[in-house]
């Protein structure tokens, strides 16, 4: 309850990143993205830093309110698995951030698979770690886990991040043509094919139309 307390704040900016980027992903801005994933990486870590100085500090306080004085052993495991947490906090954040980025982005298997991801650890924690180390590996259970699914989202973000740059680029008007554009100017009527580059000069009625001078002579139509 103690942890859950003090991760509601991951889950939340990255509840709030999956809106942000689902709206400038759909604007075509992947840039304000990336500038949403330092932003909000800032101020998860600001507020890792002021969780992590909580819990070292009054994590056998605060158990206090859940566990009797009395059980001695079970406020020992407490601040221990509180204190095991609370150093993994900044890579429990960034995967929140990054996996609802990715969501947002509308790429929910990726998503998904950080789940799986962080599954198998727990699972290969438990099952060869416990029986050798005991309630000190149960502690570091879900850190093996965040960090198991931060190396599948890393590069599964640079992956959605880059393609959605590229498909900026390429749908750009001042890269190339994605139809056939009709120069209308007196009697330079020229036809220019869909992977032509132009000078991404509009005409007065918001359509871009290629100029005279910005293709080679071969490449003009016949009237």
């Amino acid at each position: 309850r103690i942890k859950m307390f003090f991760i509601c704040a991951f889950e939340s900016l990255g509840i709030a990143m999956a809106t942000y980027t689902g709206q400038n992903y759909g604007a075509r801005k992947p840039e304000r993205i990336w500038q949403g994933i330092k932003a909000s990486s800032l101020l998860m870590m600001i507020y890792a830093v002021f969780t992590f100085t909580i819990l070292m500090s009054a994590s056998d306080k605060i158990s206090l309110l859940f566990v009797d004085a009395s059980e001695t052993e079970i406020l020992k495991n407490t601040v221990l698995f509180l204190h095991v947490s609370c150093y993994f906090f900044p890579i429990l954040g960034l995967l929140c951030i990054l996996r609802y980025t990715i969501q947002g982005a509308g790429y929910t298997n990726l998503a998904m698979l950080s789940g799986v991801s962080e599954m198998i650890a727990r699972t290969l924690v438990s099952i060869y770690a416990v029986p050798i180390f005991g309630f000190l590996a149960v502690c570091f259970g879900d850190p093996t886990a965040w960090i198991a699914a931060d190396l599948f989202l890393v590069p599964a973000f640079i992956y959605v991040y880059r393609k959605r740059a590229l498909r900026k680029i390429m749908q750009s008007p001042t890269v190339r043509l994605r139809t056939a554009v009709w120069n209308n100017r007196g009697s330079d009527r020229m036809y220019v094919s869909r992977s032509l580059m132009y000078t991404g000069y509009k005409s007065s009625n918001g359509l871009p139309h290629a100029s005279a001078g910005a293709l080679p002579a071969i490449l003009r139509s016949p009237d």
